[in-house]
Parts: structure tokens; sequence; C-alpha cells
């Protein structure tokens, strides 16, 4: 094997080269390389015969001058370069929904039927509704008879009334409830239930 190393004279006389190159490594008996210009040797001649096991090179002038000079090997350690790529950074969000809007709806009806034994009942959101919803509700009376029907807030209003028929004529209620209330909830509201009023006065729909 061959080492490749560059070797240059920093001075050299005016008689001296053409210079023949002998290496340590057999005592400095056989040149490895022969006939190397001066000028070259100045500028910096780089040799890829090299005996592996120099450490020594002997620069001979073959001219006038037969002068040599010894020159030590210098073993320049290779350049490590390092790449650090950095760890990226992970950015989690989170986002927590609002919590849900509690709509309360009530209920009020007339605490008498009239003279057709008709009663009109009134169902009541607290805001407007985002979805139309249903209001069940059951009037009854005195007697413990029940009449029930359907109320019906449609999407955006607050306020739906029903007729609701088959009491007595003039019969007096003594309860009114609501039974049920669809859908349950829509988008962020949910629909719960409020009061109950007989009254002789219920507040009629639109409300103002």
């Amino acid at each position: 094997m061959a080492q490749t190393v560059l070797i240059t004279l920093t001075i050299a006389g005016l008689d001296t080269g053409p210079f023949n190159l002998y290496s340590d490594a057999d005592g400095y008996v056989t040149p490895f390389e022969i006939g190397v210009s001066k000028a070259a040797l100045v500028a910096g001649y780089t040799s890829v015969v090299v005996p592996d096991a120099a450490t020594i090179i002997r620069v001979v002038s073959t001219g006038v001058c037969t002068n040599f000079i010894d020159l030590s090997i210098i073993v320049v350690p290779p350049t490590t370069t390092t790449t650090t790529t950095p760890t990226p950074t992970t950015t989690t969000t989170t986002t927590t929904p609002p919590p849900p809007e509690v709509v309360e709806i009530d209920a009020c009806a007339n605490v008498q039927a009239d003279s057709s034994g008709d009663v009109v009942a009134y169902a009541y959101s607290s805001v407007p509704v985002d979805t139309t919803i249903t209001v069940d509700v059951t009037w009854t009376a005195s007697d413990t008879s029940t009449i029930s029907g359907t109320i019906t807030i449609l999407v955006g209003e607050t306020c739906g009334t029903v007729t609701l028929t088959g009491a007595d004529p003039n019969e007096t209620g003594a309860n009114l409830e609501i039974t049920a209330i669809a859908p349950g909830s829509f988008g962020s509201q949910t629909y719960v239930e409020g009061v109950e009023t007989l009254s002789a006065s219920c507040t009629t729909c639109p409300i103002p």
C-alpha cells in the first residue's frame, strides 16, 4: 500500500534538482520517485506512491548539487463535520367546546275552558330556539279528566300555541303539565321543562 503526501521545498539552491525521493521505510535505499523537478517541489508536489511505512522523506538532488534534505511526514487528522438536526417542536391545540345553553320551556293554559270546552295553551322558550321543537302538554280538570295536545315553537321563535279540545264547557282546570319536549337538545342548546301555569290571562304569541 502507499500513502499520498504533499511534499514542499521552501528553500532550494540555484544548482539543485532534479530530485529523487527516498523514504525511511527501506533505509533510503530505493527511490520511490525519480526526476521530480525543483519547480514542482517548490510549488508543492503531491506523491501518491509514498511507502505506507514511511515517516521521513529524503529529497536528494541529482544535478550539479547532490545535497539532500529529510522531511518528516506530518499526518493531518481528518476534519469531522457533525450536523445536528433540531428536534421539531410539536404544538397541540385543544379546543374546549362551549358549555351547552340551557333553554327553559315554560307553559301556560287557560284556567277555565270556554263554552265549547276548548282550552288555549302556550309554550314559551327563554331564548329563540335554534330548531323547531314540539312541546306536549296535558291539561287536567278539577274532576281529573284530561285533554292533551302538542305545541310547536318554530325555529327562531320563542312562542307557540295550540287549542286543546274535549273539556266540558266552562270546566275549571286544576293542573297543567309539560309531558315531553322534542328534541331534547340541538346544537349548543338543551331544552328543559320550566314553569307550568294555569291563568285567566296567558301571554299570547308573538311575545312583544
